[in-house]
């Protein structure tokens, strides 16, 4: 069973794929700006890495 931290994680990355912007996902999630911050930092560096590991 997945964590309230991981759903919330999930949640963000869905509405980002969506095109929802940010103070739209904190209304919705109920986040606080650098709990989004944090997340969708961490989101793009994954999603950077994954695309240079495909490179290499």
């Amino acid at each position: 069973m997945k964590g309230d931290h991981e759903d919330k994680v999930d949640m963000v990355r869905d509405l980002l794929r969506h095109g929802k912007g940010m103070i739209e996902i904190m209304n919705f999630t109920k986040l606080s700006a650098e709990e989004f911050t944090a997340i969708k930092n961490k989101l793009d560096d994954k999603k950077e890495k994954e695309f240079n590991d495909r490179l290499i």
